[in-house]
């Protein structure tokens, strides 16, 4: 009993060894076919064998006897049994193939990745310039207001000095004319002062030759 105890705990022991060092596994799909010289197992083999996934050129299939006639890349013409000759690529140059599609793929997403990427900062680069822009604009819009109600006044002050020259020009012709008026009158005052004085001086000469002509009367009379 204690002998059986002890093998069945060896036992145990070694089953929990092997699950420990055991691990998952695949059998090679890589197999060698033989080339040989006519449509049959027992013609000569003419190469030893083409591996799987070798691209062949079908020359002729011998379907009652299950052979297919192809040549190698080399250029190499033989039999081979025809279930080993099938019309698309094995599964594991369909695998390659998809290998590379889909690194072509992921470079293309990784470079589209990139293009959208620069268009983003391209897109965010042309909205910060077209808000400088707008912004310029809405300055030079107010420059433009600001031109058009100076050149307003401006225009309104030359209007108004226009003005004010012609009113001056008329009132400084009324100040000459007004002058003149004036310096008109005063010679005509001039002359009426002279006139009378001349007058008054004629009539004093005429009052004294008039007294001395007069006869003098005597005391007696």
């Amino acid at each position: 009993m204690v002998r059986f105890t002890a093998r069945l705990i060896a036992t145990v022991c070694m089953l929990y060894a092997i699950d420990a060092v055991a691990a998952t596994g695949w059998v090679s799909d890589v197999f060698y076919v033989p080339l040989r010289s006519g449509p049959s197992d027992s013609n000569r083999i003419i190469h030893r064998g083409l591996p799987s996934g070798t691209v062949l050129e079908i020359l002729e299939d011998d379907t009652e006897r299950g052979f297919s006639h192809v040549r190698t890349p080399a250029g190499v013409d033989g039999w081979m049994n025809s279930q080993y000759v099938i019309r698309e690529p094995i599964a594991a140059v369909r695998l390659e193939v998809a290998n590379k599609r889909i690194k072509a793929l992921e470079a293309q997403a990784a470079q589209r990745g990139e293009t959208l990427s620069e268009l983003r900062e391209s897109t965010s680069e042309a909205s910060s310039e077209n808000d400088a822009l707008s912004t310029q604009v809405a300055q030079l819009d107010g420059e433009l207001s600001e031109l058009k109600r100076v050149s307003a006044s401006a225009i309104e002050i030359q209007k108004q000095n226009e003005s004010l020259t012609s009113l001056n020009e008329r009132l400084r012709g009324e100040v000459d004319r007004l002058i003149d008026e004036v310096q008109r009158l005063e010679s005509n005052i001039e002359q009426r002062w002279m006139l009378i004085g001349a007058g008054l001086a004629l009539g004093g000469l005429l009052a004294g030759v008039a007294l001395k002509v007069r006869p003098r009367r005597s005391g007696w009379s």
